[in-house]
């Protein structure tokens, strides 16, 4: 019995609970009035025409989805998206009948004025032209997060290189990012304390997204232009130093998220293939071949320290002969590998295991 009575309980609690849920009604929202925006409820506009402004605060950036069930399918709409106070207008929109819409913005305070009618002609607060005769319907928002990796907001931005963003480290580092109606640009900032290779992948659903790399001494300055939607790789060959990377939206009229992960990889190695003295002092030198490297450099000397009748040499191809050398003297020889950076400073990997050779 007791057991039945429990069951009874929980099923009416449940069913009090059901009636609460779907017995709440669209909050109605009168013509030419201004109301704070609450993400989850639903307003109806009361059909008598005007604009409805709603003030909206923002604590994190992300979207704004927007929904419209119009009673009605030829009453028109408009939605003005303006900064605080309704004094700077960011966009606007139009639609027929029923609609969805996303608006990405930045953290930050706005105001949404909606207008919606089927004909008559009028302006609104602001001097901008709608239509303010009877029209009706229900709308209501959602938000969802950017996950932006460095917030921005009204006061903490990073649309500037004096301000970029900080980046501890881009050993495997992943960067979320949003590009809003008012946030086209991004500027992260990061150091290298020797030379190496950047890997950067960017990904979006936008199209013409521009990177730009340069350095505090700018004399590094690289750019990639009209980055299509999807994934897009590439390397670049970074002398020591601190750099400013852009991410820059080419259309705002288009705004969305986007990826970032960089990476970063050792210069390229090489090793010695073989040392021969062919003749009285003579000296021939093969390197194992590397792809993707500008050349190699060859270092030789009469003691394993290099310290004594130390000689270099840069080569393109993976070999050299050296003349003129000591003859029966052991000469010790390494080598390394370098590429050249987009300001044409040369950036070497490590040196090779030593090894040596008499010379005959």
């Amino acid at each position: 019995m007791f057991k039945i009575r429990k069951c009874m309980s929980i099923l009416l609690t449940a069913t009090l609970l059901i009636c609460l849920v779907f017995s709440v009604s669209p909050k109605i929202v009168y013509a030419n009035t201004t109301h704070d925006l609450v993400f989850g409820e639903s307003y109806t506009f009361d059909g008598t025409g005007g604009m409805q402004r709603f003030d909206l605060t923002l604590e994190k950036s992300g979207s704004i989805d927007i929904k419209f069930v119009s009673n009605s399918t030829d009453g028109s709409s408009g939605v003005f998206v303006y900064t605080e106070g309704g004094n700077k207008k960011l966009t606007s929109y139009g639609f027929t009948g029923s609609y969805k819409k996303s608006i990405d913005l930045k953290a930050g305070t706005y105001v949404l004025i909606f207008n919606y009618s089927n004909g008559t002609k009028g302006t609104n607060i602001h001097g901008e032209p709608y239509d303010n005769s009877p029209a009706n319907g229900i709308m209501s928002t959602s938000f969802t997060d950017a996950n932006e990796t460095y917030a921005e907001d009204a006061t903490i931005t990073n649309d500037e290189y004096g301000v970029a963003s900080n980046i501890l480290s881009v050993d495997n580092a992943i960067l979320q990012g949003q590009f809003a109606l008012n946030d086209s640009v991004d500027y992260y900032t990061f150091s290298t304390t020797q030379a190496q290779n950047l890997n950067l992948y960017f990904s979006s659903k936008l199209d013409s997204v521009n990177i730009q790399l340069f350095n505090d001494l700018l004399d590094f300055d690289l750019k990639k232009d009209g980055l299509v939607a999807g994934s897009n790789k590439f390397s670049i060959v970074l002398p020591k130093g601190t750099y400013y990377l852009a991410v820059k939206n080419a259309k705002t009229d288009f705004t969305g998220n986007y990826q970032l992960k960089l990476s970063t990889s050792d210069i390229t190695k090489t090793s010695i293939k073989s040392l021969k003295s062919p003749k009285k002092s003579a000296l021939n030198i093969t390197v194992n071949k590397q792809a993707n490297i500008t050349g190699y450099q060859i270092q030789i000397a009469t003691n394993s320290t290099f310290t004594q009748n130390k000689k270099s040499y840069l080569i393109t191809s993976n070999s050299k002969s050296i003349t003129n050398l000591k003859s029966k003297i052991t000469y010790y020889v390494k080598v390394r590998t370098y590429s050249t950076a987009v300001n044409g400073e040369k950036c070497y990997s490590s040196w090779s295991a030593i090894k040596s050779v008499n010379i005959k």
